[in-house]
């Protein structure tokens, strides 16, 4: 006789114990919302919730109309490239919003932004920096 024994993952629906952090993550997007710089850091051992935490704060933030953008860092040998989770948290909000919407979000930052994705292209009848 053979017993198969696995351990599956027990993952509560209910969120519990993060209340100040999210609220913390809140007033981060409120600041944002209303046009005012703001970072947070989220940051500790493994399995203690980060994950969880920015999946709750991510859900109400998307929940507001708010864009959440996701990019990730990509380690090569010694050193990363630097602006990967940039490029990688803005390419797909340019495939997925509307030009004129767009161009309200990125305001007069386009031509910096185009360095790091030339997808970007020109400003409306102007070039990029750099352009032929």
């Amino acid at each position: 006789m053979s017993i198969i024994a696995s351990m599956a993952r027990v993952s509560s629906p209910v969120f519990v114990g993060r209340a100040a952090e999210l609220e913390q993550l809140g007033h981060a997007l409120k600041s944002a919302t209303d046009h005012r710089a703001a970072t947070r850091f989220v940051g500790g051992d493994a399995g203690i919730g980060k994950t969880r935490l920015i999946s709750e704060f991510m859900t109400a933030a998307r929940e507001s109309g708010s864009h959440v953008l996701i990019g990730d860092c990509l380690q090569l040998g010694e050193a990363g490239l630097p602006y990967a989770p940039f490029v990688g948290a803005l390419r797909p909000l340019l495939r997925s919003v509307p030009a004129d919407q767009l161009e309200e979000l990125i305001g007069p930052g386009r031509p910096e932004l185009s360095q790091l994705l030339p997808d970007l292209g020109p400003e409306r009848g102007g070039s990029a920096p750099g352009a032929a």
